[in-house]
């Protein structure tokens, strides 16, 4: 009896705080996803979950992994070649990449300042 009713509650708070998300992969693709979470000791679900966070705190684009943006400001996309010299160059720093970016922006920007006052000169 106790137990039906934990299974009820249970339905009912994840009815009420939880989605589903779903993709589709080739077969040998979801054979090679199950086999690494089974070498990792946990589930496809939380092997699943914890790839999506990871990569989206690499990318930028979750609110508590990035610097703080301006008004409006978002993630952006960068060309794979591109983030990957980025991720390369901030982990030679020994600097998280959004501190990498976020310093490399700043100190662009003050170079072009600096070369246009020049060429005004």
């Amino acid at each position: 009896m106790v137990q039906e009713a934990q299974k009820r509650a249970a339905r009912k708070w994840d009815g009420e705080h939880m989605a589903t998300i779903g993709c589709k992969v080739k077969k040998e693709q979801a054979q090679a996803i199950k086999d690494h979470a089974e070498r990792m000791q946990e589930t496809v679900n939380a092997f699943l979950r914890r790839a999506a966070i990871e990569t989206m705190e690499r990318d930028c684009l979750t609110p508590d992994s990035a610097p703080e943006r301006p008004e409006g400001g978002g993630g952006i996309h960068l060309p794979p070649e591109t983030l990957k010299t980025a991720q390369s160059a901030a982990e030679a720093a020994r600097e998280p990449l959004p501190d990498f970016v976020s310093r490399a922006v700043t100190n662009q920007a003050q170079r072009d300042k600096v070369a246009r006052r020049l060429g005004k000169g």
